[in-house]
């Protein structure tokens, strides 16, 4: 066993704003993590495929741009190497802006640059638009990054879309579904991947959820075969 810090950091906080020095979490992923709602069951797309960290060694700022709290935004600068140590000297900016337009509207706008040696830098955006009602969730979110000159010399385009939300059919039962979009290098063919999630999300007790679900993978190329996974997630908080 190898212990690891997961968050550590010094924070000063003042009229909705924020300023963070340390090992804190970036913003790549947070807004649309809780929108989705269901960690337990998958992380979001960014984070499963390894587009970024969910935190990063640096100094940053999260705060209302606006005195409603309307227009957010959160920048970060960062080492890059997420929570494993540094092996070089480049740096990685971070940067979203959060929009909030009404009471049950949010929208992100993400970009972020790193540098890498020998000129392999890497350039993501993405995008989120989302919406909380009293018994509706739902979301979408898409990114593309650009890796540039790979080991094999050309320049690499990675994208993916999710389409996420929940619906509350009764007192603490919910139905849940997912379903993602993700190619993997843009210049190659069949070589796309679909994912699909579908569950029931049953609250017996308050924190404790017992969630019965099945994710399903289909691959674009004629020679994989599909993955059918029927799963049974339990979650508590404490």
């Amino acid at each position: 066993m190898r212990p690891f810090v997961k968050h550590g950091y010094l924070r000063y906080r003042a009229n909705g704003r924020t300023v963070y020095m340390g090992l804190f979490g970036t913003p790549t992923w947070n807004v649309s993590e809780r929108i989705w709602g269901y960690r337990s069951i998958a992380k979001t797309i960014m984070d499963m495929r390894k587009i970024g960290s969910s935190a990063d060694l640096g100094v940053g700022y999260k705060g209302k741009l606006d005195g409603s709290g309307r227009v957010n935004a959160q920048l970060m600068f960062g080492n890059g190497s997420g929570q494993s140590p540094e092996v070089d000297n480049g740096k990685k900016v971070y940067s979203l802006l959060h929009l909030r337009p009404t009471d049950v509207v949010e929208a992100t706008v993400y970009l972020d640059w790193e540098d890498k040696p020998d000129g392999r830098d890497r350039i993501t955006f993405a995008a989120m638009l989302g919406t909380s009602v009293e018994k509706l969730r739902f979301g979408i979110e898409g990114f593309v990054r650009n890796n540039r000159g790979t080991q094999s010399g050309d320049d690499v385009q990675l994208r993916g879309v999710s389409a996420f939300g929940a619906v509350n059919l009764k007192p603490r039962v919910d139905v849940f579904g997912r379903l993602d979009f993700f190619d993997p290098d843009r210049s190659e063919e069949h070589d796309e991947e679909y994912m699909i999630i579908g569950g029931v999300d049953v609250a017996p007790a308050r924190n404790i959820h017992i969630m019965p679900n099945v994710m399903a993978t289909i691959y674009a190329s004629s020679d994989a075969v599909t993955e059918v996974v029927p799963r049974m997630t339990v979650s508590y908080k404490f």
